[in-house]
């Protein structure tokens, strides 16, 4: 059963290196939570920095114990914490439904509105933990050029979000959607995160292996590859490594 725990700071380096020394000296609830004003070493994916403003966004990192769960299905939690900042996102007067860009940034109008970062530990046949850390864009007005596609709630709806409901708001949904994973619902997950996917069916271009390609997203594999069909009719399994999102213009 998940536990409202939560663990605050005003600072701290990453709530998801916390959650590892956490889980590393103690046995914290599962549902734990991790939130902080400001990271000082906050990390997106594949090693990149996370830009945040002090104390306008969420930055928060969740604690699971997916035991259950087999380490070859272990992408299914990175469709069950997309889904959880989808369906909290749908809970605000947005102007656009939430998608997820493979395998797991959350997008509006073509920007880029939260990202998450997912470490499995395993130990044999076995998920041991999980630490789901989420940088969600809430209240920041104003990003970097390094940031280009970056966008916030604020700059959506015109108007601040209070954290520590929109915090609630996730902790709830992460909730509703690991709990449907626990009594097996992999299903009904899977054809949710499809439905979310960002560009699946529509011609797009990619670089894939440093080649720019025309190819329409079908989805993803068993081991959470994305799948494509190349405008000349092949098909191609791609890893995160190998495939790069030709990024459409935003409307205005």
């Amino acid at each position: 059963m998940f536990e409202g725990r939560i663990i605050r700071f005003p600072e701290i380096a990453s709530t998801n290196d916390y959650a590892g020394e956490l889980l590393r000296n103690e046995s914290p609830s599962e549902g734990t939570l991790i939130t902080t004003g400001f990271q000082t070493s906050g990390r997106g994916q594949a090693g990149n920095s996370w830009e945040s403003a002090a104390n306008k966004n969420l930055l928060a990192t969740a604690i699971l114990y997916p035991d259950f769960l087999n380490p070859e299905k272990q992408f299914i939690l990175t469709q069950v914490v997309s889904l959880s900042v989808c369906s909290t996102l749908d809970e605000y007067d947005l102007p656009q439904r939430a998608v997820i860009k493979w395998p797991n940034d959350i997008y509006l109008n073509n920007r880029k509105i939260a990202g998450i970062l997912i470490k499995n530990n395993l130990a044999g046949n076995k998920i041991v933990n999980t630490i789901a850390g989420l940088g969600l864009n809430v209240n920041q007005e104003f990003f970097s050029a390094a940031a280009p596609l970056a966008v916030s709630l604020r700059q959506i709806s015109g108007k601040d979000t209070d954290l520590p409901e929109i915090l609630s708001k996730w902790h709830k949904n992460l909730f509703n959607w690991y709990s449907m994973l626990r009594v097996g619902g992999f299903e009904s997950i899977e054809e949710a995160y499809l439905k979310r996917l960002y560009l699946r069916g529509t011609p797009a271009r990619f670089l894939y292996k440093e080649m720019e390609i025309e190819a329409t997203i079908l989805g993803t594999g068993e081991y959470g590859h994305l799948l494509l069909k190349t405008s000349d009719g092949n098909q191609l399994i791609c890893d995160l490594k190998e495939i790069v999102f030709c990024q459409p213009a935003a409307e205005e």
